[in-house]
């Protein structure tokens, strides 16, 4: 600011100021201050202020506008996790409840577009992630669904010596909060071996949520979380089978 007297002019804020902006007057001759601040959510689009200037007894006010570009911050994930039994010829066991999946931007809604989950201990050749309404084979790397029951997304296996990892991507436009949750409560796990391998637990940890609102402005658009369960798999008591013999023999001859 400046005085045509050479006065130091005297700045205050009068409006707009409050909450998560500080203004600080330069000080004595210096017709200067000092807007800091860091927005929120809540201060995404035009903030106005208005700055007085105080000189000789003179006063003059003049507004200004900050305009805050929004940032994607990372979405929020959380769910219960369960410890299910596995038994041969049984039902799926389902892994997962009250998911509660967030978008923490305040001022738009998101869609989700990615969920990541990794299954230790893979050692049948019928082993399966039961994901988004589909059965997804995680015993060997391929895309095991192009377009899964529910939502139609992609479910893709890479493979690190026993472990799988499952990427589920959704369609172009990704799915809504409440959909997310629902693919997450839903998510189970079966084996359909006859004689499945029961040494060793397969813990499967969900690692990765991605949202749609990408990283322009070093945004931030996928969470990493470690929401494990823990899947026991026992064998069932088969019934003994027998197979038919046809024996042709003489009469009168002994036959073993």
């Amino acid at each position: 600011w400046t005085d045509q007297d050479n006065t130091d002019v005297v700045l205050s804020c009068t409006a707009g100021c409050s909450g998560w902006i500080t203004f600080t007057d330069g000080g004595a001759s210096v017709s200067t201050a000092t807007l800091t601040g860091t927005p929120l959510d809540a201060h995404v689009g035009a903030n106005a202020i208005t700055i007085q200037g105080v000189s000789g007894g003179e006063t003059v006010q003049a507004s200004y506008t900050i305009t805050i570009t929004n940032v994607n911050d990372e979405p929020t994930l959380s769910a219960d996790t369960t410890t299910p039994t596995f038994t041969e010829d049984g039902s799926n066991v389902v892994l997962y409840d009250n998911a509660n999946a967030a978008d923490t931007d305040a001022d738009e809604t998101q869609t989700f577009e990615e969920i990541v989950v990794t299954i230790t201990n893979v050692a049948d050749t019928t082993e399966y992630l039961v994901i988004d309404g589909s059965d997804c084979d995680i015993t060997s790397a391929a895309t095991c669904v192009a377009n899964t029951a529910t939502n139609a997304g992609a479910a893709v296996v890479t493979m690190a010596s026993t472990t799988a990892t499952v990427t589920w991507t959704a369609d172009a436009g990704g799915i809504t909060e409440a959909q997310m949750e629902t693919l997450i409560d839903a998510i189970a796990y079966k084996n359909t071996d006859q004689s499945p391998t029961t040494g060793s637990t397969r813990v499967i940890t969900i690692t990765t949520l991605q949202d749609g609102g990408g990283t322009t402005n070093s945004g931030d658009n996928s969470v990493t979380v470690s929401l494990a369960s823990t899947v026991t798999v026992a064998a069932a008591a088969d019934l003994p089978t027998s197979a038919a013999v046809t024996v042709a023999n003489v009469e009168d001859t002994l036959i073993t």
